[in-house]
């Protein structure tokens, strides 16, 4: 075999592995990319204000699991009070398996709590919620 065909061969076989290297770039699962990543960055300040406003508010959030629950329990909450917003199971690794849920109180109770079944895994739990018209945000990671 002669220099000529040795670099035919090598070429060749750089073809092929770059097809393959195209093909299997093509076939990745991206779920760690958000589909509207500009529109979400510009929001991102809004998100930070709502985290400054719940550290200097007179009362807190706390996250916790509770056999299989998910608990949020709202302390010192002002004795007339209207929450709305929502809880949202945010799975990084896994866009598929994110889910939301409404606030959603008993009159005069400050906990709500959400069923863990079928979530397995690392999540962050997002809590985004109103309260006499000024926004709060609080993220915590939990293993479920």
């Amino acid at each position: 075999m002669n220099w000529g065909h040795k670099i035919a061969i090598v070429y060749g076989l750089f073809v092929a592995f770059m097809i393959g290297m195209l093909i299997m770039s093509m076939n990745y699962d991206n779920d760690l990319v958000t589909e509207d990543y500009y529109a979400k960055e510009l929001a991102y300040q809004d998100k930070i204000d709502a985290g400054q406003n719940l550290a200097q508010a007179d009362f807190d959030v706390e996250v916790k699991m509770v056999d299989g629950k998910l608990k949020l329990l709202f302390d010192r909450l002002p004795a007339v009070h209207t929450v709305s917003g929502e809880v949202k199971f945010y799975k990084p690794d896994n866009e598929k398996m994110d889910e939301t849920h409404p606030i959603i109180m008993e009159a005069n109770s400050n906990e709500m709590e959400i069923s863990s079944k079928g979530k397995q895994g690392r999540y962050k739990v997002q809590v985004t919620f109103e309260l006499e018209g000024k926004s709060f945000y609080k993220e915590q990671e939990l293993v479920l």
